[in-house]
């Protein structure tokens, strides 16, 4: 019985010192860098999600017909578009035509391509026409 005391002397410190290093590692992988203009932007109704891959310079989903269709009557809309980088990362990407606005504000989301440069970006594009005709584009 007397030996006990000395196992958690001896494995005490080194079993704080590993917990200590997990929690502050699972604090950084479990953050979220979701920037507050993405996180705070106005709720507009939503057009749904499609794969890059089926983006047209013709509308041709009914996904983008909604967005074309709000951006020409004034008003809002969100559409989301899922693309691969050429490493085969994800990107999100989310469209949005905000009343009073011309064109669209465009949030790319990059947190799992482990390539880029930046987690987000953010653009406005106004002379945007569409989901495959955005035009000239520029930060913030």
């Amino acid at each position: 019985m007397s030996g006990s005391g000395g196992g958690v002397r001896r494995y005490g410190r080194p079993l704080v010192a590993a917990l200590a290093v997990l929690a502050v590692g699972l604090y950084v992988w479990g953050r979220d860098n979701t920037p507050a203009a993405f996180t705070d932007r106005t709720a507009l109704p939503g057009c749904g999600t499609v794969e890059q891959a089926a983006i047209g310079a013709t509308p041709v989903t009914a996904a983008e017909q909604c967005l074309v269709a709000a951006m020409r009557a004034g008003g809002g809309a969100e559409l989301v578009v899922v693309g691969m980088t050429d490493e085969g990362a994800r990107v999100v990407t989310y469209l949005r035509a905000v009343p009073g606005k011309p064109g669209l504000e465009v949030f790319d989301d990059r947190t799992r391509d482990r390539f880029s440069t930046e987690e987000w970006g953010y653009r406005t594009c106004p002379a945007a026409t569409g989901p495959a005709a955005l035009g000239d584009c520029g930060g913030g």
